[in-house]
């Protein structure tokens, strides 16, 4: 359990959430439902074309939104009350009736399983912690990026002989050099 007893609830894509990431450890490019009891009974809830890849993450369990009834839902239904309904279904299933979220979650995701009973509350910071320790194969993925970007910089990598960069000039040019020094941009017309 996370905090007093209350199961994780993350619902996000993650391409553009690390906390969602931090926690599937898996990519989707949209949203997915991820719950995590603290038991080690974690599960994510994703599309169907997700979920083979979804295996490869991080929760115990993978299942598909038409498990949860996704295909009775109507479909003129947008997009967002459908995902709200989606997580309810998968809260009740779970047997979740109190769980913390981060600040990613949809707002109308939020209120509507609140507007069912869900005890939810939102702790922006709850992975933050987390997130910041790194495990030994992340520590050796940082190094090996951290030396790839060195050899790609190092000093040897110079311009070719007789190819000289394009020089700024005017206004534009003026701008970039008062940027680059730490200085304040010259105002328009300047």
């Amino acid at each position: 359990m996370y905090l007093d007893g209350r199961a994780l609830l993350m619902v996000s894509e993650t391409y553009n959430t690390a906390d969602v990431y931090y926690a599937t450890r898996y990519l989707f490019p949209d949203p997915a439902i991820y719950v995590d009891k603290g038991d080690g009974d974690s599960l994510i809830a994703c599309t169907d074309f997700e979920r083979e890849g979804a295996k490869r993450g991080k929760a115990a369990r993978v299942r598909g939104f038409h498990d949860y009834g996704a295909d009775d839902l109507p479909r003129d239904m947008p997009d967002h009350e459908r995902l709200a309904e989606l997580t309810l279904r998968v809260l009740r299933a779970e047997n979740v009736t109190r769980a913390v979220t981060t600040d990613d979650i949809p707002l109308s995701v939020a209120d509507h399983v609140r507007a069912h009973g869900v005890d939810l509350i939102c702790q922006p910071d709850l992975l933050k912690a987390r997130r910041e320790l790194k495990e030994p194969a992340e520590l050796a993925a940082i190094e090996s990026a951290q030396r790839a970007a060195e050899r790609g910089h190092g000093p040897d990598r110079r311009q070719p002989r007789g190819r000289r960069r394009p020089a700024l000039r005017g206004r534009r040019a003026r701008h970039l050099r008062a940027a680059a020094h730490g200085h304040r941009c010259i105002a328009a017309g300047g």
